[in-house]
C-alpha cells in the first residue's frame, strides 16, 4: 500500500473536519489502514467534546475501510453507529452516503429486508439534493452495490445508470472510475445470465470490464480490482477460457495483497484452487486452500470458510480420499450453519446499538412520547432474536434439528437415561452426488426433505432426528432400546426409503440409504460413537449400499 511521505500537520491541532476529509480519500483510494488509523486518532477528541456530525462521519469513514477491506460485520456494526449519530442532524448528504453504503453491508450479509429498507429511507432523502450532483451519483452507485448484491440484476444496471448520467456535472477521479467499473461489473452478470449464452455480446462487455481493470492496475486502485476480476474470470469460465480467468484471479490475488485485503485474496484463493481441481492440478489446489484457510478470518469470513471447505471436500473426492471429503464437507456444512447464526448475531447487534444510541440522545419530552414505541421495538427485538436462534438450531431445508441442537437433544437423553446405552443411527443418501447432477439441485433438495420425511414418520416423538451434513442425518433412539431392535428400526427406515415411489418426483429417480448403528455407552464422549456409527456406515458403502451395519 503506497503511503504519503510528505510531512502532515500534527493531528492534536490540525482541523477535525481536514483530518476526516483525507481519510475519506485515502479510503476511496484504497489507502485502508492509513483512513482507519486517522480516524482512530480522532477518537479521543469525542469523548471530551461530543460533535455528532464529526464523530457520526468518523464512523462512516471507519465502516467504509471495512467494508473496502472485506471486514463486512465491522463495517454494518460501524454503519449503524454512524447512523444513529447523523440522523437528527442537518448533516443530510452525509446521512444519504450512509444510509445507502449501509444498505450495500447488509445486502452482503444476505438481509434483503433491511438493506431495502435503508435504501427506500435514502431515497426519500434525495429531494434535498437537487443541486448536489455528487451526492445524488454516490447514492446511486451504493443503490447499484445492493441491487446487484440481491441479484436483481434490471434494477442494478438501472442504478449505475443514474449515477453514469451524473459524472459530467462535477469532477472526482475516484468517483467516475467508481461509477464505471461498478457498471461495467453489471454489464457482464447481464451478459452471464442470457440463455443462451451470447458469446460475442459476453466477449464486448469483458473487453470494457477488463480494460477498466487494466486502468485501475495501472493508477494503484488496487482495492477495486478483486469483485470485478472476479466477474471477468467468471466470464472466462463460461466461456472455457480458463488460462484466462486464471490470469484475471492472480492478478486479483496481487491487488488484495497490496492493500492488505486478507478475506479478499482468501476467497480468489479458492477459486483459483477449483480451477486447478478441474483441470486436475490437485497439489496446486491443495496449496491454494493452504493459503485462503491461512487469511479467512473465521470472525468475518464464514461463508468464504464454508466455502473453501467445500472445495477442499471436492479435492479430496477427486483424490478419492472419501473420508477426508466427508470430513471436509462436515465442516462445510458447519462453518454455513455458524455463518447463519453470526450474520443473526450481526443483526441483532446492530439494530440493539442502533436502539441504544438513538435512546442516548433523546431528551426528556421526547423520551415520554418514544417510551411506549421503544418499549414496542425492544419486544420485537427479543422476538427476532429468538427466531435467528430458532433458526441457528435448525436445519432450514428439512426442518429437522442441526448438529448444535441434535447434541443437545442427545445430551438430554442421556440425563433422561444415565445408566442406559444409548443406540446412534447415521443414515446416508447413496449416491447423492449423482442425484444432483444427474437431475438438479432442485430435486437434490426435494429428495432431502422427502427423506427427512420418512425418518420421521419411522420415528418416535422422543426420538432426536437430525441433519448433520448434506445428505448425512442422525438419529438417537431415546429409552432403553436393545441392539437388536435399534437395527430392526434402522432395517424397517432403510426398507421405507428403498420402497417410497421417487419416481413420482423424477422419472427414473430411485433412492436408497445406508445405515450405521452404533451403541454409546454412558459416559462415552458422543464424537466417539459417531465415529464407530460412521465406521459402519463407511462399511455399508464399501459392502455396496442400501444396507444396514452394526458397529463392532
Amino acid at each position: 500500500m503506497g503511503t504519503d511521505t510528505s510531512p502532515q500537520p500534527d493531528s492534536a491541532i490540525e482541523p477535525t473536519a481536514e483530518i476526516l476529509a483525507r481519510a475519506e480519500r485515502w479510503a476511496r483510494g484504497g489507502r485502508i489502514e492509513d483512513a482507519l488509523a486517522a480516524c482512530a486518532g480522532l477518537l479521543p477528541r469525542f469523548a471530551g467534546r461530543p460533535d455528532p456530525v464529526a464523530q457520526g462521519t468518523c464512523e462512516h469513514v471507519m465502516a467504509l475501510s471495512h467494508l473496502y477491506a472485506g471486514r463486512v460485520k465491522d463495517a454494518v456494526l460501524g454503519g449503524y453507529r454512524a447512523i444513529a449519530l447523523l440522523e437528527g442532524t442537518d448533516a443530510v448528504p452525509r446521512q444519504l452516503q450512509v444510509l445507502a453504503m449501509q444498505a450495500g453491508g447488509l445486502a452482503r450479509l444476505g438481509a434483503a429486508p433491511e438493506a431495502l429498507e435503508l435504501l427506500d429511507r435514502a431515497i426519500r432523502l434525495l429531494p434535498q439534493m437537487a443541486d448536489r450532483p455528487r451526492e445524488r451519483c454516490v447514492f446511486w452507485t451504493n443503490a447499484a452495490v445492493v441491487h446487484h448484491a440481491l441479484g436483481q440484476l434490471p434494477q442494478a444496471l438501472e442504478a449505475a445508470g443514474q449515477a453514469l448520467a451524473l459524472l459530467d456535472r462535477f469532477e472526482e477521479p475516484d468517483l467516475h472510475v467508481v461509477c464505471d467499473g461498478n457498471a461495467l461489473t453489471i454489464r457482464v452478470a447481464l451478459a452471464l445470465q442470457a440463455d443462451p449464452l451470447d458469446r460475442a455480446g459476453l466477449l464486448h462487455a469483458v473487453a470494457g470490464l477488463e480494460a477498466w481493470l487494466h486502468r485501475c492496475i495501472a493508477d494503484g486502485r488496487h482495492h477495486l480490482v478483486a469483485d470485478s476480476a472476479d466477474a471477468v474470470a467468471d466470464a472466462y469460465v463460461a466461456l472455457d477460457e480458463r488460462e484466462r480467468a486464471r490470469e484475471w484471479l492472480e492478478r486479483a490475488v496481487a491487488s488484495a495483497r497490496t492493500v492488505g485485503a486478507g478475506p479478499a485474496q482468501g476467497q480468489i484463493e479458492v477459486r483459483l484452487a477449483r480451477l486447478d481441481r478441474l483441470e486436475g492440478a490437485h497439489a496446486s489446489a491443495g496449496e491454494h486452500l493452504a493459503l485462503a484457510f491461512q487469511l479467512l478470518d473465521e470472525g468475518q469470513s464464514r461463508d468464504a470458510l464454508s466455502a473453501a471447505h467445500r472445495e477442499r471436500s471436492e479435492l479430496l473426492e477427486a483424490q478419492a480420499d472419501w473420508r477426508g471429503a466427508l470430513a471436509s464437507f462436515k465442516q462445510h456444512a458447519q462453518m454455513r450453519e455458524a455463518a447463519l447464526a453470526a450474520q443473526a448475531d450481526i443483526r441483532t447487534q446492530a439494530m440493539a446499538m442502533r436502539l441504544e444510541l438513538e435512546r442516548s440522545r433523546l431528551d426528556a419530552e421526547l423520551l415520554r412520547r418514544l417510551n411506549e414505541e421503544l418499549q414496542t421495538s425492544v419486544s420485537q427485538l427479543s422476538d427476532e432474536a429468538g427466531e435467528f436462534r430458532r433458526q441457528a438450531m435448525e436445519d432450514p431445508l428439512t426442518g429437522l434439528a442441526n448438529r448444535r441442537q441434535m447434541e443437545a437433544g442427545v445430551a438430554q437423553l442421556a440425563r433422561q437415561y444415565p445408566d442406559t446405552p444409548q443406540i446412534l443411527l447415521i443414515a446416508d443418501i447413496d449416491h447423492f452426488k449423482r442425484i444432483n447432477d444427474t437431475w438438479s439441485h432442485a430435486v437434490g433438495d426435494e429428495v432431502l426433505q422427502a427423506f427427512a420425511g420418512l425418518l420421521r414418520a419411522q420415528s418416535r416423538p422422543h426420538d432426536v432426528l437430525a441433519r448433520i451434513g448434506g445428505e448425512e442425518f442422525v438419529v438417537a433412539l431415546g429409552g432403553a432400546v436393545s441392539m437388536t431392535r435399534a437395527l430392526l428400526v434402522a432395517e424397517r427406515m432403510r426398507a421405507a426409503i428403498e420402497a417410497h415411489p421417487w419416481g413420482d418426483l423424477q422419472a427414473g429417480l430411485k433412492v436408497s440409504t445406508s445405515i450405521g448403528v452404533a451403541a454409546r455407552a454412558p459416559g462415552e464422549p458422543l464424537n466417539a460413537a459417531l465415529k464407530r456409527a460412521d465406521a459402519a456406515l463407511y462399511e455399508c458403502k464399501r459392502s455396496g449400499r442400501n444396507q444396514v451395519r452394526c458397529a463392532s
